[in-house]
């Protein structure tokens, strides 16, 4: 049997990401305050919010969507790509000659604010000691976005060192178990109290402060894992043999059971690997091929999966439900999701579209019941 291909990684990035629709943003009067200014399709996106002091919300700006050279001159300029992914869905999804910002689900960064010596979410400095000498560098991060049918939270993960990718699985498996994060107020947590966290602090700001006990459960977050720096890169094939087994326990946390298969799409020098509604494992020779934008083909991949994501729920929880606003809104995920299809036609994301029942159902255009009639959102 052949050997599988196990280099020694020099960067890991691991981003896990949950997505939670919310029917009550698309009624102002249903929100907190803060929401009820600008969460209406006439004033969302005209302009960036200030919420202190937890946090600021920013619109995709130029270093999304444009490309910018920077430099007094030609010899010490520099170009700086636009996020592929973001840069696309922006001019061909949310643009105001498509859907527009409501409908096409323009996203909001949140950008928390805090102290730089006491970050919202960081390592816990025992745990990034256990890892050494493999793993040198080990930080973490939050990544959240704001959309009009709800909000994804996330954290991402760098690791920098010298290990074999034959270990990243146990490595990510100990990020997922051990209390390996500091959330606020310096308190150990894992990896789904850290989310679950994130998640309570976007609701209490946008919806008030919580009146039942019973939180709601967002199932597993899903994991977007690339090592971007790797030995013999520039020699790695899509068709290089790769372990799997080790790769599919990874992504779902444990062995997946026989009849969900997982996906696999080799290419030109790259390969993406995905466990459906669990993860997808993304592996590049050339990933200075976008010098400027680290980890391009992974961040690509994990932002086209957060919004879809978003959507499937959306729409999924959305189906027979009585107020006007949602309804409308069900049938524009339609008519956005089949633009995006459109216009980022990835052979991994089309298989992955492809494969998972939710998402196709996303395809069909039912008849619309709205007579103007219907009840308010709660």
């Amino acid at each position: 049997m052949a050997e599988c291909f196990n280099p020694v990684v020099r960067t890991l990035r691991l981003h896990w990401f949950s997505a939670r629709p919310c029917f009550q943003l698309l009624d102002p009067a249903a929100g907190a305050p803060f929401a009820r200014k600008f969460m209406c399709e006439e004033q969302y996106y005209r302009e960036d919010q200030a919420h202190p002091p937890l946090f600021d919300l920013r619109r995709l700006g130029r270093r999304f969507q444009e490309e910018r050279h920077v430099g007094k001159d030609a010899f010490s300029q520099q170009v700086y790509r636009p996020h592929g992914f973001w840069s696309i869905y922006m001019s061909r999804v949310a643009h105001p000659d498509y859907q527009g910002v409501w409908k096409g689900l323009a996203p909001m960064r949140f950008l928390f604010r805090g102290k730089p010596s006491a970050p919202l979410v960081r390592i816990r400095p025992e745990f990034a000691e256990s890892l050494k000498p493999q793993v040198q560098h080990l930080r973490a991060y939050p990544t959240c976005y704001l959309f009009p049918i709800g909000w994804a939270v996330g954290i991402v993960v760098q690791a920098e060192g010298e290990f074999a990718l034959a270990n990243v699985p146990g490595v990510v498996d100990r990020l997922r178990r051990e209390p390996a994060f500091l959330g606020r107020g310096g308190i150990p947590l894992p990896l789904d109290r850290l989310l679950r966290g994130l998640h309570e602090v976007i609701r209490e700001e946008f919806l008030g402060p919580r009146t039942s006990s019973t939180l709601e459960q967002d199932g597993n977050p899903y994991l977007v894992a690339s090592p971007l720096k790797f030995d013999d890169q520039g020699s790695f094939q899509g068709q290089t043999l790769l372990d799997a087994d080790g790769i599919t326990a990874m992504l779902a946390g444990g062995p997946m059971a026989n009849e969900k298969k997982l996906l696999i799409t080799p290419g030109n020098g790259s390969i993406a690997m995905t466990a459906l509604n669990r993860g997808t494992f993304v592996m590049a020779s050339l990933p200075e091929l976008e010098p400027r934008v680290p980890g391009c083909s992974s961040s690509n991949m994990k932002n086209a999966l957060l919004i879809t994501t978003l959507m499937q729920k959306f729409h999924q929880i959305s189906l027979g439900h009585t107020s006007v606003e949602v309804a409308k809104m069900r049938g524009n995920i339609v008519d956005t999701f089949e633009k995006l299809e459109n216009c980022w036609n990835k052979p991994h994301f089309q298989k992955v579209c492809d494969a998972h029942t939710g998402i196709r159902k996303m395809r069909v255009k039912e008849k619309s019941s709205d007579d103007g009639t219907g009840t308010s959102l709660n």
